[in-house]
């Protein structure tokens, strides 16, 4: 367990001063994992205490986001947040089915595989639910990897066109 928890303070470290994308959790996902696909770490679930703390963590954090000002803006945005939210969830069951059928995922693992939201969110939001958590963290690690090359690009595009016509 110490072992455990070294790695994973370690991998945080590594990810934050490498600038990761979410350098803080890939770090520990990659660095833990690697250490578990090696055989050396022979850890086959997190405690659960752990899992709590972090859980605990992850929704303390998540409070902290909250504020008047963001109550009042969210409230002229409901419109938007809504169409956003209900196109979102509709467009990931559909693509959770098709991962679906064309893997041997259960539904409800490619459904939160496909889903849009936080990495640390669904993968809680996978164990919680018995899903297989390793898949979920593959899809969803490879949507900000793929999110954090592409967007880049596409942005600089859009600005550029839209800074030429204004």
């Amino acid at each position: 367990m110490v072992f455990f928890m070294i790695l994973v303070i370690v991998g945080g470290m590594l990810g934050t001063l490498l600038k990761i994308p979410a350098g803080a959790l890939v770090g520990p996902l990659f660095l833990v994992g690697s250490f578990k696909a090696a055989n050396i770490l022979n850890l086959n679930d997190v405690p659960q205490i752990v899992r709590w703390g972090s859980q605990a963590c992850l929704g303390m954090m998540l409070g902290l986001l909250f504020s008047r000002d963001i109550i009042a803006y969210s409230k002229k945005m409901l419109g938007g947040i809504l169409f956003v939210g209900v196109v979102s969830v509709l467009s990931a069951l559909l693509i959770g089915f098709v991962v679906y059928q064309l893997t041997d995922l259960s539904l409800i693992t490619a459904i939160i595989a496909t889903v849009p939201g936080g990495l640390p969110e669904m993968l809680t939001l996978a164990s919680s639910v018995e899903a297989n958590t390793q898949a979920v963290a593959m899809f969803q690690l490879m949507r900000i990897i793929v999110l954090m090359l592409v967007v880049p690009v596409f942005l600089r595009m859009i600005y550029k066109r839209f800074r030429s016509e204004g």
